[in-house]
């Protein structure tokens, strides 16, 4: 085995069994640890942590089996350096200890995560996202590399001096004032992002930056994996192999909308995208049962041209009319606007309208909220939880 990789490409394996045997010294079930108490407490502790200390892997190393194979220093750290390659070893964004010695260990982590639906007092605070892979579940091998690129990406956070790492599972700090969980869970990965003071102050930018990032480590996660049991994977194709949903918590559960153009459907179909907006909000997908809806704060915001764009492609034409009219609109504005905008489709008609409003009402020194426009859906029989999907728009990944 050669890898042509700086770092790498002074040494070739000639006997691949051998770095088998060398993962084999701390990626191992507890049965075949060591008797010698003080390598069991290492191994015992990176369980229980998933971190381990350079110093300590090398003192398991320093074991006759495992020191066969790597008798110089130079070899050493070449394995140290193909392992971290490998993702088996991360080497952490940073800790509080700031060591460039340390290692975190995702495939030995035993510790069980804390249930991450349960926001409690953050369920107001928190967006959502979920990548579905094709697969019916995600292999172990995958999900302890997503997991390690997520933890190279931003710190871990720390409770008690010990890092949320957690089996399939991490807790980081994005900024200050934001918390990202993921975790993985059969062909799911979830992804929260909380921000301590409300929804409105995570940043769109940020969160955006965010779901970039992890989309590309989610794809090359899956070219590797493809790669290392040589398949081969067009990088161009392999956003085939999932798709996304974005959401937040509504009442007791999470309302999801996808955020592709064209999804896998059980049945073998594809769909566009407005096919899919319209299904979900058809069929009452988007609406939670016991869903407390927007917070008060966040009905007093005042909706930007993107959140009115977005709503007026959701309501058909044939009833946007009388929607326009309880928004306290003329007759006349309706007739006027269309009348403009003829060579326009109709959803850009709706938009202009809905801009319209805005416009005149901050012309008469009033501020359009986002409650002006819920209460005109309930006035005429729409779901009042489009303006929820409004807010995912305004503040999606």
């Amino acid at each position: 085995m050669y890898y042509n990789l700086p770092g790498l490409d002074k040494f070739i394996i000639i006997h691949p069994p051998a770095l088998v045997n060398i993962l084999r010294s701390f990626v191992t079930d507890a049965q075949f640890w060591p008797a010698d108490t003080d390598l069991r407490y290492i191994l015992e502790t990176m369980t229980n942590t998933g971190r381990i200390y350079k110093r300590d892997l090398l003192k398991i190393w320093e074991q006759p089996q495992f020191n066969q194979y790597m008798q110089e220093d130079a070899i050493k750290e070449f394995v140290l350096k193909l392992l971290v390659h490998l993702d088996i070893l991360i080497v952490p964004k940073a800790f509080k200890q700031s060591s460039t010695d340390v290692y975190l260990v995702p495939c030995m982590i035993k510790a069980t995560r804390p249930d991450f639906n349960n926001l409690e007092s953050q369920r107001e605070k928190t967006i959502c996202l979920q990548y579905i892979l094709s697969d019916s579940s995600i292999p172990s091998a995958l999900a302890y590399k997503v997991i390690g690129a997520a933890v190279i990406a931003w710190p871990l956070k720390e409770e008690k001096d010990k890092p949320c790492l957690y089996h399939k599972a991490a807790v980081l700090n994005v900024t200050e004032d934001d918390e990202l969980r993921i975790w993985v869970d059969d062909n799911r990965v979830n992804v929260y992002m909380t921000n301590k003071k409300s929804l409105l102050s995570i940043s769109p930018d940020a969160a955006a930056s965010i779901q970039e990032c992890l989309t590309k480590n989610i794809e090359s996660s899956l070219i590797f994996y493809h790669s290392s049991f040589g398949g081969t994977l067009n990088p161009t194709r392999v956003s085939e192999l999932y798709y996304m949903e974005i959401g937040i918590p509504c009442g007791s559960e999470t309302c999801f909308i996808s955020s592709l153009k064209s999804q896998k459907l059980t049945n073998g179909h594809a769909r566009t995208e407005r096919n899919i907006k319209q299904t979900t909000y058809g069929t009452g997908y988007l609406t939670s049962v016991g869903c407390a809806g927007l917070t008060d704060i966040e009905l007093q915001t005042q909706p930007s041209d993107k959140h009115l764009v977005r709503l007026g492609s959701q309501i058909e034409h044939g009833m946007f009319r009388e929607f326009f009219l309880n928004l306290g609109m003329e007759l006349q504005k309706w007739h006027s606007t269309e009348s403009t905008y003829t060579t326009h489709s109709s959803e850009g008609i709706r938009s202009m309208a809905l801009k319209q409003w805005k416009t005149c009402n901050l012309s008469k020194l009033k501020d359009p909220t986002l409650k002006d426009l819920s209460d005109a859906l309930l006035k005429v029989k729409l779901d009042s939880h489009l303006v929820c999907q409004v807010r995912i728009a305004f503040h999606q990944f």
